[in-house]
C-alpha cells in the first residue's frame, strides 16, 4: 500500500519522466543507485521552449577551491552537474526558493538563463544564483558553487544582530527578557 501511495505521489508531482524514476518503478531498490538529483524536472516549466537541449556549452565550475570544466547541455542545471562532478554540493528544495544551492556566476552572466529565484535584485546583480534553476545558454560561463553563506549574508545579514555587531553598529541588547519584559 505504501509503495502504491508513493507511486501516486511521485506521479502527481510529475517525476515519472526521468529514466531514473522508470527504473525505480520496476524495482524500488534501484532508488539506492541514484542521487536525489533524479527528482529535478528536465527543464523548469518557466523555461519550456526557451532552452535547446541539443546545444552544449563548456562551463567552468569552482567548488571548495577545485576547478572543473564540463560540457553541458542547455537543459542541464548547474546543480545537476555540480552534484555529478563534486562531492557534497548542498541542495534542498530544488525549486529556487530555499537558496541552499546558491552559487555565484563569476563570469559570463549574460549567458546564464534563470528560471525561478528566491533571491533579491541586489543578490542577482552580484551574480548569485540558485544553481537548481540556472542554465548555461552561451559560452564563457564560470560558476562558483557552495556560496550559501555569502548569499545568505548578502540577502539577510543586515537584518540580524550579528551583522550589526560585526559592522560596529550600536544596539541596545537586552538579554534574558521575554517579549520585552
Amino acid at each position: 500500500m505504501l509503495y502504491l501511495l508513493t507511486i501516486i505521489f511521485l506521479f502527481y508531482v510529475n517525476l515519472i519522466y526521468t529514466n531514473a524514476f522508470k527504473s525505480i518503478l520496476t524495482n524500488p531498490l534501484n532508488a539506492i543507485k541514484y542521487k536525489s538529483s533524479f527528482i529535478l524536472r528536465n527543464v523548469p516549466m518557466e523555461l519550456t521552449g526557451r532552452l535547446d537541449p541539443s546545444k552544449k556549452w563548456l562551463v567552468k565550475f569552482i567548488f571548495k577551491g577545485e576547478d572543473k570544466e564540463v560540457e553541458i547541455t542547455e537543459s542541464t542545471s548547474f546543480l545537476e552537474i555540480g552534484e555529478k562532478i563534486f562531492k557534497d554540493v548542498e541542495s534542498s528544495c530544488r525549486n529556487g526558493v530555499c537558496t541552499t544551492c546558491s552559487g555565484q556566476v563569476v563570469q559570463g552572466r549574460e549567458n546564464v538563463q534563470l528560471a525561478v529565484s528566491g533571491l533579491g535584485v541586489p543578490q542577482l546583480e552580484q551574480g548569485f544564483i540558485c544553481a537548481c534553476q540556472a542554465f548555461a545558454v552561451g559560452p564563457g560561463v564560470v560558476v562558483k558553487l557552495g556560496t550559501y553563506d555569502e548569499c545568505y549574508e548578502s540577502q539577510y545579514g543586515q537584518y540580524e544582530l550579528s551583522y550589526e555587531l560585526k559592522n560596529g553598529a550600536k544596539k541596545d541588547i537586552k538579554q534574558n527578557k521575554i517579549f520585552g519584559f
